[in-house]
């Protein structure tokens, strides 16, 4: 996932200190963050360019990435679907967060299931899991 900061793209990646400062960020830690990226928080996502800009080491401030989140909605860029897979890529698909990812999806689709068994097909199709998990 890249991301443009004043007219110039940048790929979007979550190092150690990246991670480091996130968690922080939140209370809940890594459950915290994984419950928020599962359901398309717009906070998160403006953390998730953040901190994955940190690796470049440009120095951009809130405001710069604040600035170019504004831009994109007045563009009409920013749709929740483009929030959905910002997160998904950038922290979903992380490898220091799909264990915790993989548990609240699983734990998402049992109570879905518990509610009304017939969610099963559906709760497969918005957790990405098989009928086995």
């Amino acid at each position: 996932m890249r991301f443009e900061v004043k007219g110039n793209e940048y790929e979007l990646k979550l190092g150690f200190e990246a991670v480091v400062e996130l968690n922080k960020k939140y209370e809940g830690g890594v459950t915290e963050i994984v419950g928020r990226c599962l359901s398309g928080d717009i906070e998160l996502f403006k953390d998730a360019i953040y901190f994955g800009l940190f690796h470049t080491e440009k120095g951009f401030t809130r405001k710069d990435i604040d600035e170019e989140i504004k831009r994109l909605f007045a563009e009409e860029a920013l749709t929740q679907e483009y929030i959905e897979n910002t997160l998904r890529e950038v922290i979903e698909e992380n490898f220091f967060y799909t264990t915790k990812v993989l548990q609240q999806k699983k734990r998402l689709k049992k109570q879905m299931v518990a509610k009304n068994p017939e969610f099963e097909e559906m709760a497969n199709e918005m957790y990405g899991l098989t009928m086995e998990d």
